[in-house]
């Protein structure tokens, strides 16, 4: 579901997302976005690493594509319909995944 179109500028400090729902531009280490000529506020900035712009998971599925998120320690668990997640989830999760 994840799997977006990605133009970057030849730089590769900045990006415009081809969503479904619209293009999302994002820069490197900037909190702002523009999502359809609107500014948006991200949680954190994106990070530049390696070539790569890392956007933070849990805004984008929450505003972007509307999805439902919930959090526990460090994993992250994204649904089409709300959670909570429990530090035995959160385990299961992570040992799945490693």
């Amino acid at each position: 579901y994840f799997d977006i179109p990605v133009d970057y500028a030849p730089d590769r400090r900045s990006a415009v997302l081809h969503c479904p729902e619209g293009d999302c531009e994002i820069a490197e280490s900037s909190i702002a976005t523009l999502w359809d000529g609107f500014l948006r506020s991200m949680f954190v900035p994106t990070i530049l690493k390696d070539g790569v712009l890392f956007v933070a998971v849990r805004w984008f599925a929450e505003v972007i594509f509307g999805m439902h998120v919930t959090q526990c320690d460090d994993a992250v668990y994204i649904s089409d319909h709300h959670g909570e997640m429990s530090k035995d989830m959160a385990y299961l999760i992570r040992d799945i995944l490693s």
